[in-house]
Parts: structure tokens; C-alpha cells; sequence
């Protein structure tokens, strides 16, 4: 990770330019001092000494970190890789039954037409005869399944 940022040195600098003493510095004015502001004596008398083994420390526990957050991000990336599965299954499935409710909607109108068809050109008596039919089908049916 270190030699991702480049030498000791630049790391140091940069450890230097962002220290909490340095940003704190002027905390009883009523504007704090910006570190470009400091001249070259100033700053280095507001340095914070750290040596390798410090930085060293940091450093493996901000790899630690990033471990740790590389694998909250491929968790993330699996369970949202899984919610878009999900969603397109469920949308398949979706449209499956868009497509069998329809035809079964064709296949009722279908059906209800030649109902109307029948029943104009029919007499009463077949409409009776009809009736008592399907009467007859359903008491038949509950008695068969329910006793």
C-alpha cells in the first residue's frame, strides 16, 4: 500500500501538511490558519515527528480498512447481483402470467359470446333445462367432495 503513494518522504509531507496541530494552530483567533500560510519556518516548528515504525502502524491498519471495506463492497456487489436476478425471474414470471390470463380472458369472452348467441336463439325450456343441470352438477359435487 505504501508504494502506492509513493516514498517515505512524500508520505511524511503529506502526514506533516494535514496534522491536527497544524489545522488547530490558531484556534483562539477567530479564523484558523490555513497551512499554505505558514512560512517554511513555521511549519517545520509545528512538525510532528513520526518515525517508520509509525507510519508503518498507520499504514497496516488503513490496509486493514480497506480489507475490510473491499469485502463489505463484494458482499454488496453478490446480494445486488442477486436482487437483479431475482427481479428478472420475477418479471419473467410476471409476464408468463400476463400472457395465460389474457388467453384465459379470450377463451371466457369466447365462451360468453356463444352464451349470448345460444340464448337468443334458444326458447325458455332449454334455458330451464339448462339451469336444473348445472344445479343437479353442483349439489352432486358437494356432496361427493364434502361427505
Amino acid at each position: 500500500m505504501s508504494r502506492q503513494f509513493g516514498n517515505r518522504s512524500s508520505v511524511r509531507s503529506y502526514q506533516n501538511l494535514h496534522n491536527r496541530s497544524t489545522l488547530f494552530a490558531g484556534a483562539d483567533e477567530r479564523r484558523t490558519p490555513s497551512p499554505a500560510s505558514f512560512s517554511g519556518e513555521q511549519q517545520q516548528s509545528m512538525r510532528v515527528d513520526m518515525n517508520d515504525r509509525d507510519l508503518d502502524y498507520l499504514e497496516s491498519q488503513n490496509d486493514e480498512e480497506i480489507s475490510g471495506l473491499s469485502a463489505k463492497v463484494q458482499i454488496l456487489k453478490n446480494i445486488t447481483g442477486k436482487i437483479g436476478d431475482e427481479i428478472r425471474s420475477g418479471n419473467s414470471f410476471i409476464d408468463q402470467m400476463n400472457d395465460q390470463f389474457s388467453n384465459t380472458g379470450s377463451i371466457l369472452g369466447k365462451t360468453m359470446n356463444n352464451f349470448k348467441v345460444m340464448a337468443s336463439k334458444e326458447s325458455g325450456t332449454m334455458w330451464c333445462c339448462l339451469t336444473l343441470f348445472v344445479v343437479f352438477i353442483v349439489i352432486f359435487f358437494y356432496y361427493w367432495f364434502f361427505k
